[in-house]
């Protein structure tokens, strides 16, 4: 046991094969349960077969909220109760009291949203978390149970050992209420991109995925990039590989982990990527360069840091320019053909769509850069949350 101001948690051996011991236990709780939610946080779901996973969730009546880099909402098999859109409508704090489950199964790294994270925090669920190390992968220390397994064998082990027959006892007015917050969230975000002007980030990121081919990879940089991918990104039918840096690596190495998922793999690789994440790893371009590898990057020029805009900080009076946004200034069209790469100016939605179709198409990398007015987005992206919320919460007063 691994003990902590917070909370002692339970921490199963490691083995190669699941106990059965565990495996009850995990039923046992799911009996003992009427309001079961699967929480993805980013996953690695290459090569491994999720299928069972939507199985054992259908079977248990779950809901499976997935991180935008988990991955889970690219895929022909996903199930009808998985929800996407939560870090947006669990910024209120009334639907996360509302939607508390009894029992939450996390699997994956640590959720990307802070609000997210906060309702997990604050959820008097029982919480199990899954890690194939066994490592607690919650920074509030509230987790209950972690077992030793990853998370696919398992979902299959679970998948077989659950009769289909078998009924379990749900809540069917929260499992409706939450398909239903997801749905509506989902329409005013989809409404909201229709009308918003040319750039944002969030529009950018689905049209990105709208434009990948199936089994495309889309290396997604930290900072606001994930953010984003998290907040505003949408289902597809395509398999399309999420990868991300999450950690200690911060903003270093981006461009340079995109150009090993590349360089090992013929399928069109994306990189979205913000300014200060490029210049911190210019030197990356000479792999591209040197080996010839055809990334396309989607660079996000909002001049500088832009997520700090979204923290209490910039509401502080200091130098917030110099200090903590910290503007460039850079030519990266310059630096773009300095490497031999292709470089274009992107203006409006109809030239990223064509430009996007032209770089998968070449042998060398290309680079689109989109000029971002950080504090117009950042308005925007509060509108599209304020209008989340007001919705959300009328749902809510509703029963």
């Amino acid at each position: 046991r691994i003990k902590n101001k917070f909370k002692s948690v339970s921490i199963s051996q490691s083995q190669s094969r699941i106990r059965t011991s565990e495996i009850n236990f995990i039923l046992k709780q799911i009996r003992n349960s009427k309001r079961r939610m699967i929480l993805a946080g980013p996953l690695n779901i290459r090569g491994r077969n999720i299928r069972p996973l939507f199985q054992f969730a259908r079977k248990i009546n779950a809901l499976i909220l997935a991180d935008g880099l988990s991955g889970l909402q690219f895929s022909k098999t996903a199930s009808s109760n998985l929800i996407i859109n939560h870090s947006s409508f669990l910024r209120s704090r009334k639907v996360k009291e509302e939607l508390d489950p009894d029992l939450i199964i996390q699997i994956g790294s640590a959720l990307t949203s802070n609000s997210v994270l906060e309702f997990y925090a604050d959820s008097k669920a029982f919480k199990i978390t899954i890690d194939e190390f066994g490592e607690l992968k919650d920074p509030s220390r509230t987790t209950d149970k972690i077992i030793t397994a990853e998370f696919s064998q398992l979902s299959e082990t679970l998948d077989k050992k659950i009769d289909k027959n078998i009924k379990f006892e749900t809540d069917k007015k929260w499992f409706r209420k939450y398909l239903e917050i997801d749905k509506q969230s989902e329409e005013i975000k989809q409404k909201s991109f229709a009308k918003l002007l040319f750039p944002f980030e969030g529009k950018i990121i689905n049209e990105v995925i709208n434009f990948a081919p199936d089994s495309a990879n889309i290396m997604v940089s930290n900072s606001l990039p994930v953010r984003d991918m998290d907040s505003f990104a949408g289902r597809s039918d395509k398999r399309i590989n999420i990868f991300s840096n999450r950690g200690a690596s911060g903003i270093d190495g981006i461009i340079s982990t995109s150009s090993g998922i590349k360089a090992s793999d013929k399928n069109p690789t994306f990189l979205i990527i913000g300014d200060l994440a490029f210049y911190h790893d210019i030197n990356g371009l000479l792999s591209l360069k040197k080996y010839s590898i055809p990334l396309v990057v989607i660079l996000l020029n909002n001049s500088g840091g832009g997520i700090f805009e979204l923290l209490p900080i910039a509401k502080e009076k200091i130098d917030f320019q110099n200090y903590f946004k910290t503007s460039l200034g850079i030519d990266f069209r310059n630096i773009t053909t300095a490497f031999s790469g292709n470089y274009s100016l992107i203006k409006s939605w109809n030239e990223l769509s064509s430009e996007i179709k032209k770089a998968v198409k070449r042998k060398t990398f290309s680079v689109l850069e989109i000029k971002i007015d950080s504090k117009k987005t950042l308005q925007m992206r509060k509108n599209i949350w304020n209008e989340i919320k007001q919705t959300t919460e009328s749902l809510i007063n509703e029963n």
